[in-house]
């Protein structure tokens, strides 16, 4: 199987680049590596199923001379602006990334007879629904910033494509976590901001009360369904890709303490804007592959402390 995977050289990308290797896979990474080095591909190079080409997405020319020449089976879209922050500054640069890139590379794989289209989308289209848990059809309020509706867009967009000749897979992602995900990095969480201040012995803060929740899956879990989607092994449609388990910040810091106990804590005002709780609902999601064991979470914290 032949697989294209734009932004493959990003947190998510490696390990889903990493998985399809795995899986016997061959990959070719489209990314400009604006927001991640080439090197974070070097782990690839020896490998004889792999290679990349630098470039960008929403260069229409170009995405259609990769997918002419290159005539991959399935492309996996990672590709985008991902900052919540970026997007509300510079909103034009957002809908130009997340909706025209995507269509750009979504047309130039229908083009080139490319069977199966998926696209991450994120649990940023629901904001902050009253309902939990989160549905696939629920309905979406992306309102809090304009990287959700760009995201809500795009996926509309892809659903109106002909399914005849592609089949466009839209999975939405909740709070990924797991090593190798940048601190500095405008997408990073909660877990990884910790763990960076940890490791230089500064304390942890918690802004507001600590009670509000989040759905962390790990990104393990993520490249497994990327490549599932991508195998075929997921029907079109909307799938959450979540663990289904909501975790406090407050339960999260407990975790930490286990074996700091001497452990520093300081709180701050509550984020203007933030989610107080987000959950997935994950049934969708397990049916269509059979079985969904995602990490617990204390094991994939484990395993992270570890790393």
């Amino acid at each position: 199987m032949k697989v294209l995977v734009t932004g493959g050289a990003g947190f998510i990308g490696r390990h889903t680049v990493r998985r399809l290797l795995g899986e016997d896979a061959q990959v070719l990474v489209l990314d400009d590596f604006s927001s991640s080095a080439r090197t974070a591909l070097d782990e690839f190079a020896g490998h004889r199923g792999f290679d990349a080409i630098t470039g960008d997405i929403c260069d229409e020319a170009l995405t259609r001379r990769v997918f002419e020449r290159w005539r991959p089976e399935a492309t996996v879209h990672l590709a985008g602006l991902v900052s919540v922050a970026r997007s509300i500054a510079e909103p034009e640069e957002s809908h130009r990334m997340n909706v025209g890139g995507a269509m750009a590379v979504a047309k130039a794989a229908q083009a080139a007879g490319c069977r199966r289209f998926v696209f991450a989308s994120s649990a940023a289209v629901y904001a902050d629904a009253e309902q939990l848990p989160l549905r696939e059809d629920a309905i979406l309020r992306p309102a809090l910033s304009p990287y959700g509706a760009h995201k809500a867009e795009a996926e509309r967009l892809l659903r109106a494509l002909d399914e005849a000749s592609m089949r466009v897979v839209i999975l939405r992602y909740f709070n990924v976590y797991g090593a190798g995900q940048p601190a500095d990095s405008p997408y990073s969480g909660v877990i990884t901001r910790f763990l960076d201040r940890l490791a230089r012995g500064l304390p942890l803060q918690i802004n507001g009360d600590g009670e509000q929740s989040r759905d962390f899956v790990h990104v393990d879990d993520v490249a497994r369904v990327n490549a599932a989607a991508a195998a075929g092994r997921l029907g079109p449609g909307t799938y959450n890709v979540c663990a289904g388990v909501p975790v406090t910040i407050n339960a999260l810091v407990s975790l930490l303490r286990e074996g700091m106990p001497e452990l520093e804590i300081r709180h701050a005002s509550p984020q203007p804007g933030e989610i107080r709780h987000s959950l997935g609902d994950a049934r969708k999601l397990a049916a269509a592959l059979g079985e969904w064991q995602p990490a617990t979470f204390s094991s994939g914290i484990a395993r992270l402390l570890d790393s």
